[in-house]
């Protein structure tokens, strides 16, 4: 059976999309968003300014994401559950991160020049913001309690094994 990491970094990056649970002062929030990894150690993605999970990261940073496929059976299922920090992506990274994004989310350079936005849009008065998320505690399903005693635990992953296993050859 595969590492907790294997299983995590397998999950990151065999999945387009996460959920995203905000806080504002109305209460909690989630919105399923969709994501690339990297560059960095980082889920990225973008929102309109005016989201309501936007707003609510404009007030502090502080997220829990999960990421599953929604399309796996009951004995293939695999899920990953995270808290972790969402900010904006600084400004001086904003070309890097918009050329990655819409290259590795959309490869058919037609549907790419469709979605594409200009970078400007991303910064000042424009309509999005493409953010970074840095998982800080992430969990897999622990499939040993499961099968011992048929109880739905959680178990830790390590977050530096688990970067190597998605970028190799950065770390």
């Amino acid at each position: 059976m595969p590492s907790s990491e294997e299983r995590a970094a397998s999950l990151i990056t065999n999945n387009r999309y996460l959920s995203l649970a905000t806080r504002d002062s109305s209460g909690p929030w989630v919105a399923p968003i969709n994501y690339v990894v990297g560059p960095h150690n980082y889920l990225h993605f973008y929102s309109a300014v005016e989201s309501r999970h936007s707003q609510a990261m404009a007030d502090g940073g502080d997220v829990a994401v999960t990421i599953f496929n929604s399309q796996a059976s009951s004995e293939e299922v695999d899920g990953l559950q995270a808290s972790g920090l969402c900010t904006v992506v600084p400004p001086g990274e904003i070309e890097a991160v918009h050329a990655h994004y819409f290259e590795v989310n959309f490869s058919d350079p037609e549907e790419r020049e469709w979605w594409l936005r200009p970078a400007q849009e991303f910064t000042g008065n424009g309509k999005w913001r493409f953010y970074q998320v840095s998982l800080e505690e992430i969990f897999v399903i622990d499939f040993d309690s499961i099968e011992r005693e048929r109880v739905d635990r959680r178990v830790g992953v390590d977050s530096v094994e688990m970067w190597r296993l998605v970028r190799p050859g950065v770390h």
